[in-house]
């Protein structure tokens, strides 16, 4: 038995060993630099690895335009950017437990950070 993030490193080494054509290799490209952009690390538990143990969780599944890696066509930078804004971006773990009603997020803490920064003397 394995924790979800392990089984999706397990799969992930085969995944990348696989030819998978443009429409793959240009989603592959887009997940690490979805990853970098929403920071690296889990939001709930802080982990950080390989782009293929995340997730992006929306907060409000009824403002959900698409999934960000689903039905293989490509989108722009800017929608997938502008999709990332209703989400937090959870380790696969993690985000079986939110789905599970394990873990909860607390959507009315989201942004303070970047809200804060226009404060910063």
């Amino acid at each position: 038995m394995l924790c979800a993030n392990c089984h999706r490193l397990r799969h992930a080494a085969d995944d990348l060993a696989s030819k998978g054509g443009a429409v793959i290799e240009y989603r592959r490209r887009l997940k690490v630099c979805a990853v970098d952009h929403m920071g690296g690390r889990c939001f709930k538990c802080d982990a950080s690895g390989p782009s293929a143990i995340f997730d992006f969780h929306h907060t409000d599944a009824t403002d959900k335009r698409f999934g960000i890696g689903q039905d293989g066509i490509p989108r722009s930078w800017e929608r997938v950017v502008a999709e990332f804004e209703k989400c937090v971006m959870l380790c696969a773990t993690c985000h079986r437990e939110v789905h599970a009603g394990v873990r909860t997020i607390r959507p009315t803490l989201l942004g303070l950070a970047e809200d804060a920064l226009a404060y910063v003397a």
